[in-house]
């Protein structure tokens, strides 16, 4: 299910209105290396989207790792 409809869904289910920021990180877009093209994140997978997130954690890890030896 892409994020749009799942944010869509959210708003019927909470009665609110969906906040302006998400409505602007759902227009973002995100290089995507396995389509090699870039997509809106609204227009992503769920599934797309989590295993993104899990890649950018790990490379976030990675980076403070090499900062902490950097200031060692």
């Amino acid at each position: 299910m892409k994020i749009k409809k799942v944010v869509n869904v959210l708003q019927i289910i909470d009665e609110n209105k969906i906040p302006s920021d998400v409505e602007d990180i759902m227009e973002t877009k995100y290089f995507s290396e396995g389509s090699n093209k870039d997509i809106e994140i609204g227009e992503m997978d769920v599934y797309h989207l989590l295993r993104c997130f899990n890649l950018l954690l790990i490379d976030r890890r990675k980076l403070n790792r090499i900062l902490t030896v950097i200031k060692e």
